[in-house]
């Protein structure tokens, strides 16, 4: 049983015959640009926008079958999917015929060039581009050294997309404050987050004793006086563990605390955060996002 998305990547390639990965990143990037319910999200990377879950769902198809990936391009092994969302598949067939004729390294210098966020890590930028639209990519690049404290929660959330957000709003340093590193969302589990947060020159560190155990957490709980309960072991037992991550806050200037919660007032990094500024008479912003 195929995921929609993956339907939508073998209705692509179908159309377009054969289709090198860049190619494919590129025209989803532009199929899914300024709408509401994307089917992928992208973060700025090598060679412009990336979607991390587009490579998954090319590496699973062509692993099953699906796909025949031979010379660095996709071809379709089996019959054209049917796309049941008309309006999307309009999208596509759109982008499809605007961008079909354009060249891995054609979408490349469009998409700089009218989304140059894109092209804020990219390393083919200066080959591609005028001394001004370099400017207009330079413009885009967020504020990495003013001092700021973020938390952020991956529930609903892709991996793409958190990256995303962690990349426009400067993190140089993400900590983790999970009890355990392991999650249902396996791009998530701390290991393979810690590579990905690497691969976009973000510093990551799992602080799993400031986490809460997870049997307080199941069953039937109360959670303000968990949460009040929680704030005690920060104060006391908890204490030392406190004094290690402001020492990476320090050092990180702008760091996010992470976890899984979408919402920062459901968990208990809003405690860690706010506990942090308060005992160490922080002068910095916090941000939740």
């Amino acid at each position: 049983m195929l995921y929609t998305r993956q339907k939508e990547l073998l209705y692509v390639i179908s159309r377009l015959g054969t289709a090198g990965r860049t190619q494919l990143q590129k025209l989803e990037f532009l199929a899914c640009l300024n709408r509401d319910k994307p089917t992928y999200s992208f973060f700025p990377y090598k060679f412009g926008p990336y979607s991390l879950i587009l490579q998954k769902d090319l590496d699973y198809l062509a692993t099953n079958g699906f796909l025949n990936f031979k010379d660095e391009h996709y071809t379709c092994v089996v019959a054209e999917q049917k796309l049941t969302d008309k309006d999307r598949l309009e999208v596509i067939d759109k982008t499809i015929g605007r961008f079909e004729g354009y060249s891995a390294t054609g979408l490349m210098e469009y998409i700089y060039r009218t989304s140059p966020y894109c092209a804020i890590r990219s390393e083919r930028a200066e080959e591609l581009l005028s001394p001004s639209e370099l400017q207009a990519v330079q413009r885009m690049n967020p504020d990495t050294e003013t001092p700021c404290l973020f938390t952020i929660g991956y529930e609903g959330r892709s991996i793409d997309e958190y990256l995303d957000i962690l990349i426009r709003n400067g993190v140089k340093l993400l900590i983790d404050v999970r009890a355990n590193g392991v999650s249902m969302k396996p791009e998530f589990s701390s290991k393979r987050l810690s590579g990905y947060c690497t691969l976009v020159g973000i510093g990551y560190k799992h602080h799993s004793a400031i986490g809460i155990a997870s049997e307080k957490r199941k069953g039937t709980y109360n959670k303000a006086d968990l949460f009040d309960e929680y704030l005690q072991e920060l104060r006391n037992d908890k204490a030392n563990d406190l004094v290690n991550i402001y020492d990476d806050a320090l050092i990180g200037k702008r760091v996010a605390f992470t976890c899984f919660e979408r919402e920062p007032q459901d968990c208990h990094r809003q405690i860690v955060v706010e506990e942090l500024i308060s005992k160490f008479s922080m002068e910095v912003s916090l941000k939740h996002l």
